[in-house]
């Protein structure tokens, strides 16, 4: 299996975000600290929001029926849906070489996530947005299952790839975190593997339960 820091390169490049993601200049060790002080921000917080933004876009692709779960009205939505996950692996990515209490911070700031906690923010993330897309396939049209999986990989693709940059960025941190997020969404795995999302099938088949 590939590295997490190879399968987030491929995943980036694949999606066409790599020359945003990485054109962050070097900075120096003071700059470091001085970031630490400032970005109290960790990963729990942003997984959290992410959450919080996608929801209502979500909610609009649960809304759709056999009549319009098209590529025309499905795509302004995903696209929203992209927007916000790119935007959280942008920062996820400038998370690198912070303090551990920085990049394991609660959603609040105030103490550090476990392994439990951590785990089921990401699932559930995966949950929502995986669900989702495997409902839009559910009810759209069969002949339009073909046209609607590549756009509903717009979303897919750049979800894998804020994972795989969580993981990498956690999994050395906390010990389990990989299988402790699969164990949560087996009901999701199906989706994830059909929509051909190969981050996330790479990283997850390599799992023992």
């Amino acid at each position: 299996m590939l590295s997490f820091k190879s399968l987030a390169i491929a995943a980036a490049v694949a999606f066409g975000a790599i020359s945003t993601v990485y054109a962050a200049p070097a900075v120096s060790s003071d700059v470091a600290v001085a970031r630490d002080v400032v970005a109290i921000r960790g990963v729990a917080a942003i997984v959290a929001e992410v959450h919080a933004k996608v929801t209502p876009f979500v909610a609009q692709l649960h809304t759709l029926t056999v009549a319009n779960a098209t590529v025309e009205v499905v795509h302004p939505i995903v696209t929203e849906i992209k927007d916000v996950v790119a935007g959280a692996v942008v920062e996820v990515v400038a998370l690198a070489g912070a303090k551990p209490s920085v990049i394991l911070a609660s959603v609040d700031g105030t103490v550090q996530v476990t392994v439990v906690v951590l785990a089921k923010l990401i699932a559930d993330l995966l949950i929502l947005i995986f669900g989702a897309l495997g409902f839009v396939l559910s009810v759209c049209d069969v002949s339009l299952v073909a046209a609607l999986i590549p756009c509903l990989c717009i979303v897919a693709d750049i979800l894998g790839c804020l994972i795989c940059a969580i993981f990498s960025l956690c999994g050395g941190l906390l010990v389990g975190l990989v299988g402790a997020v699969v164990a949560l969404i087996g009901a999701i795995l199906p989706i994830i593997a059909r929509l051909n999302v190969v981050v996330l099938v790479s990283i997850f088949a390599g799992v023992k339960l």
